[in-house]
């Protein structure tokens, strides 16, 4: 059991992260009518079904015989699992001052907003795409970053997320990340043994496999 003090303190966090994220989605409000559209389609964007759909229908359509997209795919599906047992850890509510019915279908099914799984998913997005394209493409690494940065806002200004959900969520995007790539967790060898058996026996290369480009970890 947590101690008085530690109580005090998670709730007086607690708190200030309410407070805070109430006063940016508030000074937001008058740009709402021209902001809104946009923030949707940033929520669209990376929305997890849309991305799991994409990575499959890639795989199933792969004529190299790339790893990249199966691990990629392996990572989306990894990030799901992470966010979903904190969430049902932490069952710590969705802000009670903005509309939740309008997002989609994931407002009336997951009602629980720590951690934001939009900033996980666009986080390791972002490292992903660095790790295979930091040295052959930064300018898309830098265009995946400012998408990154924007849908991590938006989960504010949309009311959607305290911002202490989007920290943690860009934080648990960077540990999948970290522990998919640069750990010795076998998450990689055995989500690929469990592709290839459900998509096919395809000898995937990847030259890159063995590369620690990711300037955050390296």
């Amino acid at each position: 059991m947590n101690s008085p003090l530690v109580t005090n303190i998670l709730q007086a966090l607690d708190k200030l992260d309410k407070n805070f994220s109430y006063a940016v989605y508030s000074r937001a409000q008058k740009l709402m009518p021209r902001l809104k559209p946009t923030l949707v389609a940033l929520e669209w964007s990376c929305n997890g079904l849309i991305w799991l759909a994409a990575a499959i229908i890639l795989i199933v359509s792969n004529q190299e015989q790339s790893s990249m997209v199966p691990k990629l795919l392996i990572g989306l599906i990894v990030d799901i699992l992470y966010v979903a047992t904190i969430k049902a850890l932490a069952r710590r509510r969705r802000p009670t001052y903005a509309n939740q019915r309008d997002q989609m279908i994931v407002a009336s099914v997951d009602k629980h907003s720590f951690p934001s799984g939009h900033c996980s998913r666009s986080s390791y997005v972002l490292l992903f795409v660095r790790h295979y394209y930091a040295q052959s493409s930064p300018f898309f690494v830098f265009v995946v970053a400012s998408w990154a940065a924007m849908v991590c806002t938006s989960r504010v200004l949309l009311g959607r997320h305290h911002i202490l959900d989007c920290v943690a969520g860009v934080a648990l995007g960077w540990i999948n990340y970290t522990l998919q790539f640069h750990s010795f967790m076998p998450i990689n060898y055995i989500g690929m043994f469990l592709i290839r058996s459900l998509f096919g026996s395809k000898a995937f290369n990847d030259p890159n496999d063995s590369d620690a480009t990711d300037a955050f970890i390296d």
